[in-house]
């Protein structure tokens, strides 16, 4: 019966987890339509795949300096200063971004970082709701 029990414990939160996952992706690609993925802070796997991997492989190098520990990446750290980031909020936030569906739904939403006036690197992000 306990082994029931951990399996559908297991299934329900691997469930959840895929759910906002998958929203992540969707509202960091959205992000990255508005300005560089170098310049959203969307989480590590996001910020690794989309903006330091891709760097990494046409030119050389790094977002940031080259870490001495894994903590230090600047793809688990995110970009020091950007002009979009993702957060957590309450099905149905009027920000934009993406919903969940689970036990625990969700949205995942597309938020400026502040400040940004007269930041050319951010003009893009001017359309997001509170900037």
């Amino acid at each position: 019966v306990w082994m029931g029990g951990a399996v559908a414990l297991y299934a329900a939160g691997e469930q959840d987890y895929q759910a906002w996952q998958a929203a992540r992706d969707e509202a960091a690609r959205a992000a990255y339509a508005l300005v560089q993925p170098a310049l959203v802070d969307a989480g590590f796997e996001a910020n690794a795949v989309y903006a330091e991997i891709p760097l990494y492989e046409a030119y050389g190098r790094l977002l940031g300096p080259v870490p001495h520990r894994a903590p230090e990446s600047p793809a688990l750290q995110g970009p020091d200063q950007p002009c979009l980031r993702l957060a957590y909020a309450p099905r149905g936030d009027p920000r934009p971004g993406v919903d969940y569906g689970s036990l625990a739904p969700g949205r995942i939403v597309i938020e400026p970082v502040a400040p940004q006036a007269g930041d050319a690197r951010c003009a893009g992000a001017a359309g997001v709701a509170g900037s």
